[in-house]
């Protein structure tokens, strides 16, 4: 697993991994949620988070310890 500046140790991302595979997933929290429908239609339940593995990486990053 990458010790760099990835996904899996940001601050910002939470792990989420439905299946047995070897892929490490989960939430980006960096930014709000986004909407999901294609149509664009507003509809509040429709508001979720991206999953990304966690081997990305992006300029937003920032380590797990850090304050606050």
């Amino acid at each position: 697993m990458p010790k760099g500046q990835h996904c899996i140790n940001c601050r910002f991302w939470d792990e989420w991994d439905a299946d047995d595979d070897d892929v490490d997933e989960g939430w980006c929290m960096r930014f709000p949620p986004i909407l999901r429908q294609p149509d664009g239609r507003h509809d509040d339940e429709q508001y979720s988070q991206p999953i990304t593995p966690g081997i990305l990486w992006c300029g937003e990053w920032k380590p797990t310890d850090e304050a606050t």
